[in-house]
């Protein structure tokens, strides 16, 4: 499923006004909006690193703010908005991979005396 620009606007304001009407409600010690622009360029092989990064960048200009480069090869920048942070970042297909290779070990080893 894919969100709609009116969609999310519509939920961020949902959002402010729940918590503008119930002021018990706690609230997050450091509250972040992710956007992985990589998941917009597809998915699997079919992800397209370079549309990604060029979003992020493109974000960056938007915020006003550089887009930095990671060791990894993705990309990443932050705007603030008070408390909140947006994050708009990318991951390159490569990094993927070889985090989904590394999480097929998950649950094979476990700690004497019983499961985590």
């Amino acid at each position: 499923m894919s969100t709609t620009r009116e969609e999310l606007i519509a939920g961020l304001r949902a959002v402010a006004d729940f918590y503008e009407a119930n002021p018990t409600m706690p609230v997050p010690i450091y509250p972040d909006l992710l956007v992985s622009c990589s998941n917009i360029t597809g998915h699997g092989n079919d992800r397209d690193d370079d549309a990604a990064a060029e979003l992020v960048r493109h974000a960056g200009t938007l915020l006003g703010v550089e887009a930095t480069q990671s060791t990894a090869g993705g990309w990443d920048v932050n705007g603030k908005f008070g408390a909140l942070t947006l994050r708009v970042y990318s991951t390159t297909h490569e990094r993927m991979a070889r985090y989904e290779a590394a999480s097929t070990y998950s649950g094979a080893v476990q700690p004497e005396g019983g499961a985590l």
